[in-house]
C-alpha cells in the first residue's frame, strides 16, 4: 500500500498544491488531524520535495502511529 496524506485545514494549501500539481497521482486529503507535521515557516519547495521523497520512498505501515515532523 502506498503512502497517503491527510493534512489539516492549517496547512499551507501551496503545499498541498504543489505536491499534487507535481505527482497528481497522490492521496492527497485534508481534514482532522495529519501524521506529518509541517511548520508554516518552511518553505514550500522543501515541504513539497519532502512530502514526494515521503510517498516515493516509503510506505504507509511505516508511518503509522507516528507523529512525524517533516523536513526531517
Amino acid at each position: 500500500m502506498t503512502v497517503r496524506f491527510q493534512a489539516d485545514a492549517d496547512l499551507n494549501a501551496a503545499m498541498v498544491a504543489g505536491v499534487l500539481r507535481r505527482e497528481p497521482s497522490i492521496d492527497f486529503h485534508r481534514s482532522n488531524p495529519g501524521v506529518f507535521i509541517i511548520a508554516q515557516t518552511v518553505s514550500v519547495r522543501v515541504a513539497i520535495e519532502a512530502l514526494l521523497l515521503v510517498w516515493a520512498a516509503s510506505e504507509s505501515a511505516e508511518w503509522r502511529n507516528l507523529i512525524v515532523e517533516l523536513p526531517l
